[in-house]
């Protein structure tokens, strides 16, 4: 892992510990703005789960939002530039030149709506594919608005992935080396090749002062696209 220190030294792999999750293929952002409705508060998107199209489970959620109902919808393009046009009383952030397919017509509960977002039953042309990136926003009725009686929440990028994100390990959670042993070497392997790049930081401790005593390599530690 480095040059051997002068002294009896024991180094620690921390953050990760001796196994944790490696950041690959999966990117979820929000970008755009959203405007105040009339609970007092902008509409904001999100989600939970995984964009791993095998895994099938990204669920979407917005709010607050008054009592009524609402909808997702998505596209694959963003609309100026990503920073919307007018729209109702909100913005229109998605869309642009591309079409924008509607998900079904949801309750608004609790201040909020959600969708658990099913891969295996698009709407009709909006398949969503490894490998793809699309936009998410949503529309609401809002009958007590400022202008108008809709609104919408900021936009939600997600780039979706074939396979879950590797699980990353190493083969040594911690060491002790001593003057003239050599090099302490700690191996880092994935659970599965990825089809990106993987990224794994990771932090170390002990009794070991860097650079004075020893030199440790770099985080993040990139490990090449198709590598275990």
């Amino acid at each position: 892992m480095g040059r051997l220190p002068h002294h009896l030294v024991r180094l620690f792999l921390l953050g990760l510990g001796a196994a944790g999750l490696a950041s690959a293929q999966c990117r979820i952002e929000n970008f755009c703005s959203s405007n105040p409705n009339s609970t007092g508060s902008p509409a904001v998107i999100w989600s939970n789960g995984q964009c791993a199209v095998s895994d099938n489970n990204l669920h979407l959620f917005a709010g607050p939002m008054p009592n009524g109902f609402g909808l997702f919808f998505y596209s694959a393009a963003v609309r100026n530039g990503g920073a919307g046009v007018p729209f109702g009383d909100g913005l229109l952030c998605i869309g642009g030149g591309v079409p924008i397919y509607r998900l079904p017509v949801l309750a608004v509960s609790g201040g909020q709506i959600d969708y658990g977002l099913d891969l295996t039953a698009p709407p009709a042309a909006g398949t969503i594919t490894a490998d793809s990136t699309w936009y998410f926003q949503a529309w609401y009725r809002d009958p007590q608005g400022q202008t108008s009686t809709y609104n919408t929440s900021d936009g939600l990028e997600v780039h979706f992935q074939s396979e879950q994100t590797p699980t990353v390990a190493f083969d040594l959670a911690s060491g002790t080396a001593g003057e003239g042993d050599g090099a302490l070497s700690v191996t880092v392997s994935l659970s599965s090749a990825s089809g990106l790049d993987v990224t794994v930081p990771f932090t170390v401790s002990g009794s070991a002062t860097v650079p004075d005593d020893a030199t440790v390599a770099s985080s993040p530690l990139v490990i090449p696209a198709g590598q275990l």
